[in-house]
């Protein structure tokens, strides 16, 4: 009787000793099924992951800010609005991603990873083509030339790479981050994104600027920047290729099992095609196509229009430099706004306050000083910057963490891509329309009544502006982006916010 009282207590005892470890993995399990709040709350190798896909962001920020932030303004004494419009055309590749998704999707060597095998060749060919870049850019300035159609079509070619990898590495944090933090994901896009925008625009566009380093950085008037055009795109190549080296070596990818059979291309676009025929994804797009309409203008004219009367760049760089490190503070913050039942809401506020602040930012266009004494003129120029900004960091964390969060895994890349593609699609089709029609609805008279384009076509006296078409343009677009926003925009995105996880998937009711 003694050893049978024995047994059951040992018994007992281990059954009391496997509830207390059961309850311990519940617990576990239920801490890591709960989204971090904030970086400091992450997993260890969640932490490591984040930074990964921050600096695989930034390759992609650093080309994007070369080519459609600061080579516009090193250039701007070879280019006609109109060649402008042409240039914004080499950021397409981001809007057309969609079109070779699938394919690298679908496509890789299992050696190497499903991701990997896309993002080691693409950032080896874009290091290339920055490379080959650099030396063109600096035949361009040295020359005072420019063939736009070809030099359009190279920078299109680097920005394909970029959308290349992209694709890739939005497919990529759908595996590396666990379920519960998966809107990290867009934080890490929008950091990595800022932080290589920022280096190739504000930071060059500083150490390249003849009155900044003579202000800032040296006692004596300079000539010339530090830093050239083509010394910064060969040193962003060479960071591109340390990173890919790391990558190679040191990054290892989970081996990718398919749990629904073997994933072809066809079967990818198939997928494709079946996504885009959910109804909820189909409201969304009409969402991303027309809910950037409003302020493109705003960011593609304003800092080309105000340095044009005559602000300088070199304070326009200034302005970015203070605006950087609150952006970067707020895309930690704007990530705690995108859990709970309303993951849109922020997102719908920021944008109607963006499409404020385009007409905020025409009126400080228009009230520049004319006398050119524009220190004072600073602090509103910058507080005008940092609002704006302000304004589209949340709707990018919003907005990324939202497609992160409805994305099937099954389909990874091409989904996220196709959501992506997009919201980026909805920001580059009017951009070129803004930039042509400033050309179209620009109006230039001589004093004796006579059309001309440049002083040289008048007779006597100077050639003026009658009709800026900036005004017009930025105006219109202001006008129909209010509507779009009232009658579009904001009730349905209400109704998609709403909408179940099933009502994002392919096969399910």
């Amino acid at each position: 009787d003694s050893d049978m009282a024995s047994k059951r207590s040992r018994g007992d005892s281990a059954r009391a000793k496997e509830s207390v470890m059961d309850i311990d993995a519940d617990a576990r399990t239920l801490r890591s099924e709960v989204p971090a709040e904030s970086w400091s709350e992450l997993s260890g190798p969640d932490k490591q992951n984040t930074l990964v896909l921050i600096v695989l962001y930034f390759l992609q920020g650093a080309p994007m800010g070369l080519i459609s932030g600061s080579l516009p303004f090193v250039l701007k004494d070879h280019l006609s609005y109109s060649d402008l419009a042409a240039l914004s055309l080499a950021a397409y590749p981001y809007s057309l991603k969609l079109l070779w998704s699938p394919i690298v999707d679908a496509v890789y060597w299992p050696a190497l990873g499903r991701r990997k095998s896309w993002i080691i060749p693409a950032q080896i060919l874009l290091l290339l083509l920055l490379w080959y870049a650099s030396f063109q850019v600096e035949r361009i300035i040295e020359e005072k030339s420019l063939d736009i159609t070809s030099f359009a079509t190279l920078m299109f070619t680097v920005i394909f790479m970029a959308a290349t990898q992209d694709i890739a590495v939005d497919g990529w944090a759908l595996t590396l981050l666990s379920k519960a933090n998966l809107s990290w994901a867009s934080t890490c896009q929008s950091i990595g994104l800022q932080v290589g925008f920022f280096t190739s625009y504000t930071i060059f566009l500083a150490l390249n600027s003849a009155e900044f380093c003579s202000e800032y950085l040296f006692a004596t008037p300079q000539a010339h920047g530090v830093l050239e055009a083509g010394t910064f795109m060969r040193a962003i190549a060479g960071a591109i290729l340390v990173v890919t080296l790391w990558l190679l070596l040191f990054k290892k990818e989970e081996r990718f099992v398919d749990l629904t059979g073997e994933t072809n291309i066809r079967q990818a676009y198939s997928q494709m095609m079946q996504v885009l025929r959910l109804p909820s994804v189909q409201m969304l797009a009409l969402v991303m196509l027309v809910h950037k309409f409003g302020f493109t203008a705003g960011d593609a004219l304003s800092p080309l229009k105000i340095i044009e009367k005559g602000f300088r760049k070199d304070r326009l760089a200034v302005a970015a430099v203070i605006d950087f490190p609150i952006q970067i503070y707020l895309g930690f913050m704007a990530a705690r706004w995108t859990q709970g039942a309303q993951p849109l809401r922020a997102f719908l506020w920021a944008t109607a306050a963006r499409l404020a602040m385009s007409l905020i930012g025409m009126g400080v266009v228009y009230g520049y000083p004319t006398d050119g004494d524009d220190f004072w003129y600073f602090p509103i120029v910058i507080a005008a910057s940092v609002a704006s900004s302000f304004c589209s960091t949340v709707m990018f964390v919003c907005i990324g963490a939202f497609f992160a969060r409805i994305s099937d895994p099954v389909i990874g890349g091409t989904y996220l891509t196709l959501l992506n593609t997009l919201s980026n699609f909805g920001g580059t089709w009017p951009k070129w329309i803004a930039l042509q029609a400033v050309q179209w609805t620009t109006t230039k008279g001589c004093s004796d009544g006579s059309v001309c384009s440049t002083s040289s076509d008048c007779t006597t006296g100077e050639c003026m502006v009658l009709v800026d078409g900036y005004y017009v343009v930025m105006t219109f677009f202001v006008s129909i982006g209010a509507l779009a926003m009232w009658t579009i925009v904001w009730p349905l995105t209400t109704k998609i916010q709403g909408l179940p996880e099933r009502a994002w998937r392919i096969g399910q009711k």
